[in-house]
């Protein structure tokens, strides 16, 4: 999700169902190359665990987010 908080700075989350850090370096390995391909944009990236209700469903924050992109990538980091 993403959220422009500042007019200069777009703020990237990227949620996942469960934190590891082999999910997490794929994380960081696409946030590098989205980097690499717009270099003129402040980007500040966050990784988060997917927040769950009571239920422990998985439910995405509401606010002023934009959902750009969705990948999913799995035990492997294969996206």
């Amino acid at each position: 999700m993403v959220e422009e908080m500042e007019t200069t700075v777009q703020h990237v989350t990227t949620f996942l169902f469960q934190r590891s850090r082999e999910s997490e370096a794929a994380v960081y390995e696409i946030e590098a190359e989205i980097m690499k391909q717009h270099p003129a944009t402040v980007l500040e990236f966050h990784v988060r665990a997917m927040p769950r209700n009571a239920d422990g469903v998985p439910e995405l924050p509401s606010g002023r987010y934009f959902l750009l992109t969705w990948q999913a990538v799995d035990k492997q980091g294969n996206y």
